[in-house]
């Protein structure tokens, strides 16, 4: 089965779950929420 998020298509669950949270200043993406959370804070705070 072939997951689909956005315009990336990936093989399996596990592929897909690694990149669902995307920051969106740098594309980054994880595959937590705290962790995302934390980059923005870390990395994009002025």
């Amino acid at each position: 089965m072939t997951y689909v998020k956005k315009d990336v298509k990936y093989d399996n669950f596990l592929k897909a779950k690694e990149h669902q949270w995307e920051c969106d200043k740098c594309d980054c993406t994880f595959s937590k929420y705290p962790s995302l959370k934390e980059h923005k804070t870390e990395t994009h705070s002025y």
